[in-house]
C-alpha cells in the first residue's frame, strides 16, 4: 500500500521514506518484507501443519525508525483453513500495518476472474488521489460498482482497463474475527472465505501481473487473479482520523486472517 510523498511523522519527527512509486512510497519501499529472507524459528506437526517465521529490521530499514521484530505463522488446518498469524514489538515507535498479497483463481481452467461472484462486508470504500493513494474521505458503495454486499460478478460494471484496486472498509467491530469477503466461481463450485480482525480489507484484481511459465507452465496475465488484501487503512499514518498503524514500544502488534476454500 500507498503512503502520501513518502512522508510519516511520529512523535514530532519526521521521516522521509522511498518514493519508488511517483512521489509516494509503495510497499515499504525499495525493499519491503515481501523482498526479504526470513528466518523459520519454529515448525510443528501437531495439532495442526504450522510454520512460524520472522524478520527483524533493524533501525533505520527503509528509514524506518526502531528495531522491530516481526513473526509470521502460517497453519494448516484439516478443515481447508490457511491461518496466517502476525504478531510484533519495537523498541521505538514506528510505523506498521502488514497484509499479505496471495493471488487466488477459483477457475479449473484460470484464465480472467471477472466472472467469479464476489462478496464484500463493506457500505464504504476509500476514495484515492490519481496516483492511488487513499486520501481520508470514505465514500459509501450504494448505487456504484463498488457494492459487493450482496455479491455480484467481479466483472460487472468494472474497470475494464484497470479492474478493481480499491480499499474497502468493512463493516464490523474492529479487532474481531469476522468474514470479510467470500468469492464463489460457479464452474468449480469452490468459494473462497476471508475472515480477519482488520478493519478494511483491499481488493485487487491482477492488473498488473505477468508470470510466464508458472504452475504447469502456464502463463498468469492481467485479471488472471484476485487478492483480498486485509490490514488497517492504507496511508492511515497521514490521516489521524483512522485507526491508528503506529506501534508503540510497550504495545504488540498483533493481527489474523484466515483463507478458507470450500466446495458446494
Amino acid at each position: 500500500m500507498k503512503v502520501k510523498g513518502g512522508k510519516i511523522e511520529i512523535d514530532g519527527y519526521e521521516y522521509q521514506l522511498a518514493q519508488n512509486n511517483g512521489n509516494d512510497c509503495l510497499h515499504g519501499g525499495l525493499e519491503g518484507f515481501d523482498k526479504k529472507v526470513w528466518d523459520i524459528i519454529d515448525i510443528a506437526e501437531q495439532p495442526n501443519a504450522k510454520v512460524t517465521f520472522q524478520y527483524f529490521s533493524l533501525d533505520g530499514e527503509e528509514n524506518f525508525p526502531g528495531d522491530l521484530a516481526i513473526q509470521l505463522s502460517f497453519e494448516f488446518t484439516n478443515n481447508d483453513e490457511l491461518i496466517l498469524t502476525y504478531s510484533g514489538d519495537t523498541d521505538e515507535a514506528t510505523a506498521v500495518n502488514l497484509t499479505h498479497h496471495s493471488y487466488f483463481n477459483l477457475s479449473p481452467t484460470g484464465g480472467n476472474i471477472k466472472n467469479h461472484i464476489h462478496q464484500m462486508n463493506a457500505s464504504h470504500w476509500l476514495e484515492q488521489d490519481e496516483n492511488s493513494v487513499v486520501t481520508g474521505t470514505l465514500l459509501p458503495v450504494e448505487g456504484t460498482h463498488h457494492d459487493f454486499r450482496n455479491g455480484k460478478a467481479i466483472g460487472e460494471g468494472w474497470d475494464k482497463k484497470l479492474g478493481y484496486d480499491q480499499t474497502y472498509v468493512l463493516d464490523k467491530e474492529y479487532g474481531n474475527l469476522t468474514l470479510a469477503s467470500k468469492t464463489t466461481e460457479t464452474n468449480s463450485g469452490l468459494t473462497l472465505l476471508v475472515y480477519s480482525t482488520e478493519p478494511v480489507a483491499h481488493l485487487y484484481t491482477a492488473k498488473y501481473l505477468g508470470v510466464k511459465n508458472g504452475k504447469d507452465g502456464k502463463d498468469y496475465n492481467e485479471f488472471d487473479g484476485f487478492c483480498v488484501e486485509t490490514q488497517h487503512h492504507p496511508n492511515a499514518i497521514n490521516i489521524p482520523e483512522f485507526p491508528s498503524t503506529i506501534l508503540e514500544p510497550d504495545e504488540v502488534y498483533s493481527q489474523t486472517t484466515i483463507y478458507k476454500v470450500v466446495s458446494q
